[in-house]
């Protein structure tokens, strides 16, 4: 009897995505369902998973009539229709290593053990850095910064890959709706869950996270060159949508916050929302907040762009 939900969110995929559905059906633990929606692909991508689907019963298209909702609306739908106790999500271009299911089933299980089987939680990994033909470029996606714990840790850098994480049951009741809008569920989704449940971080490359022309985000070894990154982006997480997030967030969960988290994120809307530039690194600094390439990345950035 299957116990894991798996995810899939397809669109334009067909140049990958046998490689990952492979590497799910190559597990050392079998006992999930896949579930699949394409957000109305217009190459040969529902074609390739339907295919999948007549072969392997444990793997399931979802059909609607919605057309092309976006990424993380589509999640949103996937995880709607989900019925299990544990839940993946899965991107179409990466590839699994063969016991990733197993470990993070085996961790999550345990902090139930611990815990409670009732409380809200979160387990992912670590994964390794490749190019486009799986040459692993980098050693690991997060590192050791993977262990740091509170709001101001992850708010203005979403530290948890959704393709890396399982959830229980008990943290999708919490999630669900997701706010209007968003454009990283995997983002929202480890906020919430730092304000009502468990995170347990496994610092090992359980995946291989592979960069492309529609998905690169740069990877560089190199300080500098990161930095360079960091000023030329749009700043994502300054957004408009993703100050509506954290406001969703803050109204949605304000009963559930501590005062320590209340005064992080009302520290995060003075930050984005003000025209001060040394007031948003005093703030930075006072609630030492960071991006995944540290505080001093955030500061210069705060001072040297607009709102």
């Amino acid at each position: 009897m299957s116990e894991i939900n798996i995810l899939m969110a397809t669109y334009n995929g067909e140049k990958y995505i046998s490689e990952q559905i492979d590497s799910i059906i190559n597990q050392t633990y079998n006992n999930w369902e896949l579930l699949i929606r394409d957000d109305n692909s217009t190459d040969k991508t529902k074609n390739i998973i339907k295919n999948y689907a007549k072969r392997d019963e444990r793997i399931r298209v979802l059909e609607d009539d919605l057309g092309n909702v976006g990424v993380a609306k589509n999640f949103e739908i996937l995880l709607k229709q989900s019925n299990l106790d544990y839940i993946m999500f899965s991107d179409q271009d990466d590839v699994w290593m063969k016991n990733k299911i197993e470990i993070l089933f085996e961790r999550i299980k345990k902090c139930e053990a611990k815990y409670s089987d009732e409380i809200p939680l979160l387990v992912h990994s670590d994964s390794y850095i490749t190019d486009e033909h799986l040459y692993v470029v980098e050693d690991n996606f997060i590192g050791e910064k993977g262990m740091n714990k509170g709001l101001n840790n992850i708010i203005f850098s979403p530290l948890v890959q959704g393709s890396s994480m399982m959830i229980n049951s008990n943290l999708k009741r919490y999630i669900l709706p997701f706010p209007k809008n968003i454009n990283i569920h995997d983002h929202y989704i480890s906020i919430v869950n730092e304000i009502v449940g468990k995170r347990l971080y496994i610092n090992k490359p359980l995946m291989y996270y592979r960069q492309h022309s529609s998905n690169e985000i740069g990877v560089n070894k190199n300080y500098l060159n990161k930095l360079k990154k960091v000023l030329k982006s749009d700043f994502e997480l300054t957004t408009k949508k993703t100050r509506k997030m954290m406001d969703f967030i803050y109204n949605n969960f304000h009963e559930k916050l501590t005062n320590k988290q209340k005064k992080i994120i009302k520290a995060f809307f003075l930050i984005t929302n003000s025209n001060y530039r040394f007031k948003k690194a005093y703030y930075i600094l006072k609630y030492k907040f960071k991006t995944k390439d540290g505080i001093l990345a955030l500061i210069i950035k705060v001072l040297l762009k607009n709102k």
